[in-house]
C-alpha cells in the first residue's frame, strides 16, 4: 500500500456500518495523508458518516483501487488538528480560501493501523 502516491488521489470513499441499521454506510470525501495514517476532516461532526464511523471505531477506506480498514480517532492534539488543516488547506483549493477567512474543518480524524484488503 503506497500512501504516498495515493496522496495524489482527491477522494476516498469511507465505510462504516450504520449505528442504528447496521448496513453499510459510505461516504466520499476529502483526504490527506499523515504520516503512515489518513487524515479526514468535517465542518459538521454532527454528521451521519462522523456518528457511523466514531461508533464503529473502524472504517474501510478506498483509495483509488487500494481497499483497507484502520481505526478512526477523534484528533485532540491542536497541534496535529493545526498540521491535518494546513494538509487539506494545500490539497483542495475550496479548504485553502476558506482557511484565508478563518473557516475550515471544525474536527479531524485520523484513520491508523492500517490493514491493506483484496483489491476492488
Amino acid at each position: 500500500m503506497d500512501l504516498e502516491k495515493m496522496e495524489r488521489v482527491k477522494e476516498v470513499r469511507m465505510t462504516a456500518p450504520g449505528r442504528k441499521s447496521g448496513k453499510p454506510r459510505s461516504v466520499t470525501i476529502w483526504f490527506v495523508r499523515e504520516d503512515q495514517s489518513i487524515g479526514l476532516g468535517t465542518m459538521d461532526d454532527t454528521r451521519g458518516w462522523v456518528q457511523n464511523a466514531l461508533a464503529a471505531d473502524e472504517v474501510e477506506l478506498e483509495i483509488d483501487a487500494c481497499r483497507m480498514r484502520g481505526k478512526i480517532r477523534v484528533v485532540e492534539d491542536p497541534e496535529v488538528h493545526r498540521r491535518l488543516r494546513k494538509a487539506f488547506a494545500r490539497k483542495y483549493l475550496p479548504a485553502r480560501l476558506l482557511s484565508f477567512v478563518g473557516v475550515g474543518q471544525r474536527t479531524t480524524f485520523l484513520v491508523e493501523n492500517l490493514e491493506e484488503l483484496e483489491a476492488v
